[in-house]
């Protein structure tokens, strides 16, 4: 795991709904502290990279079996929807639940295949609300 990365205690109020994992992908310094913190906060156990590359430097797409991933659709290297894309079609039914921002959706959705999508968020991001988004997708799983 690279040194990067943000390991601490798991759990939503209900640990039979709460991810093991949440992997967090932002280019954005300042974005990625912000959401990392709103997470940690709710005692969630967050790994963040500033993109897919750095990732995949460190850790393997089998890390990612059942968890959550959080991430931006342009960074460096790698984008955020390609990313998904090549998890979904390498794990199947055991990809990640999967969250994607971007700053204009319409022209995301239109212009890439987001079978492995769960859910697309458009810029800018609300932390508070984006935290009862995955609880409620979470528990829906």
């Amino acid at each position: 795991m690279d040194a990067k990365a943000t390991k601490l205690s798991s759990g939503f109020d209900d640990p039979k709904h709460s991810p093991s994992k949440i992997f967090l992908f932002e280019d954005e310094p300042i974005l990625l502290k912000l959401m990392e913190e709103e997470l940690v906060h709710r005692n969630l156990d967050v790994w963040s990279f500033s993109c897919p590359d750095e990732f995949e430097a460190t850790c393997q797409i089998s890390d990612l079996k059942g968890q959550v991933l959080i991430t931006d659709e342009h960074m460096p290297g790698t984008n955020g929807a390609d990313f998904i894309n090549k998890i979904g079609k390498e794990l199947g039914e055991e990809r990640p639940l999967t969250i994607i921002f971007t700053g204009d959706e319409e022209s995301l959705i239109n212009n890439k295949g987001l079978d492995y999508t769960d859910l697309v968020v458009e810029k800018p991001i609300d932390p508070e609300e984006l935290i009862g988004t995955l609880e409620e997708l979470v528990r829906n799983r």
